[in-house]
């Protein structure tokens, strides 16, 4: 969680394909909670166990999408067209 957060500050993605469970103290909910504090980047979450708890805890996250594992390209491929038309309209 902690490097996850790491790399976006420093790479500052247009989109996070977060995973709720991580290798580290700080699991993705709690990495993305961070990460809107002070970012506006789109996050996607996904994982391979979902609970009851983790359900709940990811709806006071702001988010775009759950996916249970395995994720399949084709799945984000409206999500990603979104954030590039959004994009386009910026410029």
């Amino acid at each position: 969680g902690e490097r996850a957060i790491e790399v976006v500050r420093s790479s500052k993605p247009d989109l996070i394909l977060m995973d709720i469970r991580l290798a580290a103290e700080m699991d993705g909910i709690d990495a993305a909670i961070e990460l809107n504090k002070n970012m506006q980047i789109p996050i996607v979450f996904m994982s391979g166990y979902i609970t009851e708890l983790i359900s709940e805890r990811i709806k006071n996250v702001d988010h775009l999408k759950f996916f249970e594992k395995p994720l399949r390209f084709e799945s984000l491929k409206p999500i990603i067209e979104q954030l590039k038309q959004k994009k386009t309209r910026k410029v």
